[in-house]
């Protein structure tokens, strides 16, 4: 999803769109956002690609140390089947890393995905109970990490009378533009 995955041209995607947000909210400050990501990859793989084999040679994290970083912004939807445990010491890791950077970390919490998957019921029973998601708000709240909450805003969307869904552009795991403007919002609350 960092990447782009369905959104409409580059320009939608959200780290683009947050790009957009910052320089219109600090018109003098000089930003400049760059997505160090790998659809359809996992933090293990960028942590320990020893164990967790990838044939993405782009899935690397020397990537994000070469960028040299400010912030370091995390998400990843493909996280979701993390236990509470694998949280704390996966984002332990990467807490510690970004640490080492001189860099500021804030975590994303992902979007919504389709409704099997989220063990949904009905689109008005939406509050977002994944492990992985409650495990790593947790984690943000007992190491004082800046957490850009998306998934709450997908949690609210019914309220808006739009059903989450409809932002699932291939109706299973990536949101379309929409869906993507989210992040960058959510992650705008942040600064």
């Amino acid at each position: 999803v960092t990447e782009g995955g369905d959104a409409s041209t580059p320009a939608h995607r959200y780290p683009a769109v947050f790009e957009q947000l910052m320089k219109a909210r600090y018109l003098k400050a000089a930003i400049a956002v760059e997505a160090v990501a790998v659809g359809g990859s996992n933090s293990r793989q960028w942590l320990y690609p020893e164990r967790y084999k990838t044939n993405n040679p782009r899935i690397d994290w020397q990537r994000v140390v070469a960028a040299k970083p400010d912030v370091v912004s995390v998400e990843f939807v493909n996280d979701a089947g993390l236990t509470p445990d694998d949280v704390k010491s996966v984002y332990m890791e990467i807490q510690t890393r970004v640490a080492a950077l001189g860099a500021e970390l804030i975590l994303i919490t992902p979007h919504f995905t389709m409704m099997p998957w989220m063990k949904l019921e009905s689109l008005h029973e939406t509050r977002d109970q994944r492990p992985y998601v409650v495990a790593l708000r947790q984690f943000s709240r007992d190491h004082k990490i800046a957490l850009a909450d998306a998934s709450a805003r997908w949690e609210h969307l019914w309220k808006e009378g739009l059903p989450y869904v409809t932002l699932l552009k291939n109706g299973i795991n990536h949101p379309e533009d929409r869906g993507h403007r989210l992040f960058a919002e959510e992650l705008l609350k942040c600064f």
